[in-house]
């Protein structure tokens, strides 16, 4: 009777594992199908609970439900039941006093509808490793709970347990067997590499650093989405082609403090306290008149005031074998030994590191989790208070973890986003729920296109799970992380060294972790403009008529008046009057709690042709949307064979650039990046020495010593 227990406990792990309190309502009608026959080896089982009562499968959502006691009976199984901690751990305890009997049932009895429990924060152990499955349709699934009796779906267990389970339609019949498993329930976790064991806890103390100080009375915010475009520049440093997603407006502002005070009539009390500035800027390609807006991203919360939540964080780690690569080599140029030169950073070992450098900005109040993903995912520790941890061993164990497999993205953040089902009666005013994503962004295995993933990041952000993705290397697929990234409460970052890393981190990690304000929308009513384009938002659908879009803003360093990042640049259209005139500009966002929020300025245009600037807040947003135009324009007419569409001209001036999503997919593929070599047409160098002068004429007014790296990088281009 041994090996039938060894079933019983498997199914209960499965079920129990992935069991997300969203993926099944608290209570639901479900079938006692008592026609449904069980067979084991061939043989007819018959199962009973610890009272000899006899129980019968059940059925909900087309799938098969048997009791974990009565199972782990079958395959000599021990179980163990701890009530506090809601967790039944397998292979250890004592033999389940269910029983069985090889005997056929009567399938001829009337089947009952009855209302189950789900119990999605029930975990399931088995030989002292969280467990989390998958149903037929990859779902996660969660077990039920029936008059006393946890029941778990039959199929979950299948791979877990090297079992085969079929159903035969026909004959209403479960058949259970030892042969391996043809079952395509492929992301059921259950490799162990040894690293990071459940129960080994022990005590350790971590201090937070303070809320980083801002040098000014109020912290500054600054928009979602790209954090950074170091990809971009270190392509080009490495001798590679950048693809268009490697610059990004509000990743380059980011870069960059702002000046953002205001000449509008009255500023907002509320959390979120846009100011705005007006300009009449010549393009110094076409020498023509533009009208700009920015939205200065002020905010009243006092410094001493700010402090991130308590942080619920869940590590998504990438362990694919494209981490192997150097961090400045292109994986799928060739094949290659990254083991060959050890002095060269994997990004594997850069990845590892980064990890580390975030647990050093730990609260000990916090929570921590990691999994793990290649070609599936396993979970190398649960939601673990900080204080729980072993933070020295536990990273060394991290800086020992090898890549391996493909990278399936749906499973490694499906997995991290179950560890969150575990958590019940959470207080959402005093904790933060983020998922932080560390990966090259090439996926190759399970569902590549970026609307699965994106779709779990966006239902996830619904539920106050925000997301974060952290891109190693110069081949991170900048392509696909702006589309996950077109999400509330999303924002990402790139890695090229670990020192840059560990300097970002220390300044903005609570910042990272904080968003403040959502779904904000800017309303232009006027006679006089209409909005053009937007430059600087975390949407693509940043601009429709004359409402300006922003899904999420984050706390933001400042000082001396100026805020990092602090802008996002709307630029204007004139309908044809000669003169100029006002904007009344009308906001509304919704803060942490869902409040709504309404505020209405207004905003004034200087009665003037001649070119002019409020402040070099809104000077220098425009010279970085023309550098980052250029840049875009000339990516594609280099990849694209010159074609005339993406030229700058002195007639059109530095033009707006819209990247077609088609014009990356056919230059590469789907998300797995090969290297270009980096090449300049004549025509655009001589676009390039123009606008190296335009930069540094500006300069000379904004005094800005930051804007040398743009200088560097066009040099670079000249010279190439």
């Amino acid at each position: 009777m041994k090996k039938y227990l060894i079933f019983v406990g498997v199914i209960t792990a499965i079920v129990l594992l992935f069991c997300i309190s969203y993926a099944m309502p608290k209570g639901a009608v479900a079938l006692m199908n008592k026609r449904i026959s069980i067979t084991y080896e061939g043989k007819d089982v018959m199962f009973f609970d610890a009272n000899k009562l006899k129980v019968y499968p059940i059925t909900y959502n087309d799938s098969t439900y048997l009791p974990i006691r009565a199972l782990s009976a079958l395959f000599d199984v021990k179980i163990k039941w701890d009530g506090t901690e809601k967790a039944i751990y397998l292979g250890d305890g004592e033999i389940s006093s269910g029983s069985v009997i090889f005997q056929k049932s009567n399938t001829n009895v009337e089947n009952d509808d009855i209302l189950v429990l789900s119990v999605p924060t029930y975990r399931v152990y088995y030989n002292g490793k969280l467990q989390i499955f998958e149903d037929a349709n990859g779902d996660i699934v969660s077990p039920l709970s029936y008059e006393g009796t946890t029941y778990l779906p039959v199929r979950a267990l299948s791979n877990l347990f090297n079992k085969s389970i079929d159903w035969n339609a026909s004959k209403n019949e479960v058949s259970i067997s030892n042969k391996s498993s043809t079952s395509t329930y492929d992301n059921v976790v259950s490799k162990s590499s040894g690293l990071f064991s459940v129960n080994t806890i022990s005590s350790a103390s971590l201090s937070m650093d303070s809320a980083q100080s801002v040098g000014s009375s109020n912290i500054g915010l600054s928009v979602g989405g790209a954090k950074d475009v170091e990809n971009f520049r270190e392509n080009i440093k490495d001798g590679y082609f950048p693809i268009s997603t490697d610059i990004t407006y509000n990743g380059l502002f980011y870069d960059y403090m702002f000046d953002i005070n205001s000449n509008a009539e009255s500023k907002s009390d509320d959390i979120f306290s846009p100011t705005y500035s007006t300009a009449i800027s010549k393009d110094p390609i076409s020498n023509q008149n533009e009208y700009y807006m920015t939205v200065g991203l002020s905010s009243n919360i006092k410094e001493e005031d700010f402090a991130r939540k308590k942080l619920n964080l869940v590590i998504v780690l990438d362990i694919s074998g494209s981490m192997s690569s150097y961090m400045d080599s292109y994986y799928y140029d060739a094949p290659f030994n990254a083991y060959d030169n050890p002095k060269r950073l994997t990004k594997m070992k850069a990845a590892e590191e980064s990890l580390n450098l975030l647990l050093d900005h730990l609260n000990k109040d916090d929570r921590f989790g990691l999994v793990l993903f290649d070609s599936t995912a396993e979970i190398q520790k649960e939601l673990t208070p900080v204080s729980k941890l072993n933070i020295n061993k536990f990273k060394g164990d991290i800086l020992e973890i090898a890549p391996r497999g493909g990278t399936n993205f749906e499973a490694g953040y499906k997995y991290g986003t179950a560890l969150y089902s575990f958590i019940e009666d959470e207080n959402t005013d005093e904790y933060e729920n983020r998922i932080i994503v560390i990966t090259d962004a090439m996926p190759n295995t399970g569902i590549t296109r970026e609307n699965s993933l994106m779709n779990m990041v966006a239902k996830n952000a619904d539920k106050g799970i925000y997301t974060s993705f952290i891109g190693v290397g110069v081949d991170f697929n900048t392509e696909l992380i702006e589309e996950i990234s077109d999400v509330k409460g999303a924002n990402y970052y790139s890695v090229h060294n670990t020192q840059e890393f560990e300097k970002r981190m220390s300044e903005e990690f609570e910042y990272m972790v904080t968003p403040l304000v959502f779904d904000l929308s800017l309303d232009i009513d006027s006679d006089f403009y209409d909005i053009q384009a937007v430059y600087g938002s975390d949407t693509k659908n940043a601009q429709k008529g004359n409402i300006m879009y922003v899904n999420t803003l984050f706390p933001s360093k400042s000082g001396g008046g100026e805020v990092k990042g602090g802008i996002v640049l709307v630029k204007l259209k004139k309908n044809g009057k000669d003169e100029n005139g006002n904007l009344e500009v009308k906001v509304s966002y919704k803060d942490r709690s869902g409040k709504e929020h309404n505020n209405r300025q207004s905003v004034t245009f200087k009665n003037s042709n001649s070119e002019y600037y409020d402040n070099t807040g809104i000077r220098k947003g425009i010279l970085l949307t023309r550098y980052a135009n250029m840049m875009k324009n000339w990516i594609l007419y280099e990849r694209s064979n010159h074609k005339p569409i993406y030229r700058i001209m002195y007639d059109s001036g530095i033009k707006d650039c819209i990247f077609p999503p088609e014009e990356i997919f056919r230059v590469l593929g789907e998300h797995e990046r090969t290297s270009v070599k980096l090449s300049v047409s004549s025509e655009y160098k001589e676009n390039f020495r123009e606008l190296k002068s335009y930069i540094e004429s500006e300069n000379k007014v904004l005094k800005d010593d930051t804007l040398k790296q743009e200088i560097d990088i066009i040099d670079l281009l000249l010279e190439t």
